[in-house]
């Protein structure tokens, strides 16, 4: 039988369900559809969070992790119910997500031991790149929480991987990995042809991984690599 797995809820609920492996794959074809949706609809950049939230959820769905937004978590919440937002916060404020293991509302005391804060994650709109100062300063910030030491960007189109050895001398910010999906003309990158929606829908997980283009495929072994470790990530 397959090892236990737990359905992830938001912080502090956690469901577990016995003898299941759950499927990790979230398909090129399902992201890019949900943020094209979204550009047409909805340029606001909580928009874009249910997306990129069930993406890392689900590649994510047999490491026994949860990905919470924390992104309204603020010094209010301080000391509050014994919380602190110390460990994933640093002094410009929260990040958009916080991926960890055992997380508990609770993170202070003996049972706080357990937690393992694992990376952070900062959202933007597509097109808005952490190039600027004002984006720099917040990744640096993000980098220096007392519990974390890996931060993730992405506009949706590109994925930058930044950790403790990503601050220059000179204050500088530069990633030690990136993935971009969309190209100079808008299109996104792709080096296999996407399957027509409807036979898409008749695909199984095997042929649709046939499908899938290389770079995204990638990104998902090295969200693992990054977020894990490379050992556990095998």
């Amino acid at each position: 039988m397959g090892e236990k797995n737990r359905v992830i809820g938001d912080m502090g609920k956690i469901y577990f369900d016995l003898n299941v492996i759950q499927d990790e794959h979230y398909s090129f074809f399902t992201y890019t559809k949900e943020i094209d949706g979204y550009i047409e609809r909805n340029r606001k950049e909580v928009a874009y969070t249910d997306t990129i939230i069930n993406f890392l959820r689900k590649i994510f769905a047999n490491n026994y992790i949860t990905v919470d937004d924390v992104s309204t978590h603020n010094k209010s919440n301080e000391n509050k119910y014994k919380h602190t937002i110390k460990p994933y916060c640093g002094e410009l404020g929260s990040p958009d997500l916080l991926i960890a293991k055992n997380m508990i509302w609770s993170n202070i005391g003996q049972r706080a031991k357990e937690i393992e804060y694992l990376a952070t994650v900062e959202i933007k709109t597509p097109y808005v790149e952490y190039t600027s100062d004002k984006n720099k300063k917040q990744l640096i910030s993000h980098l220096n929480a007392d519990e974390i030491n890996r931060v993730i960007f992405t506009n949706c189109f590109s994925w930058h991987f930044f950790d403790e050895g990503s601050t220059c001398s000179k204050g500088d910010l530069k990633p030690i990995k990136s993935y971009n999906f969309k190209k100079t003309n808008g299109e996104w990158v792709s080096n296999r042809k996407k399957p027509d929606e409807f036979i898409a829908e008749l695909l199984t997980s095997d042929e649709y991984l046939e499908c899938e283009p290389d770079e995204w495929l990638s990104l998902i072994m090295y969200l693992k690599e990054f977020v894990l470790g490379s050992e556990q990530a095998d």
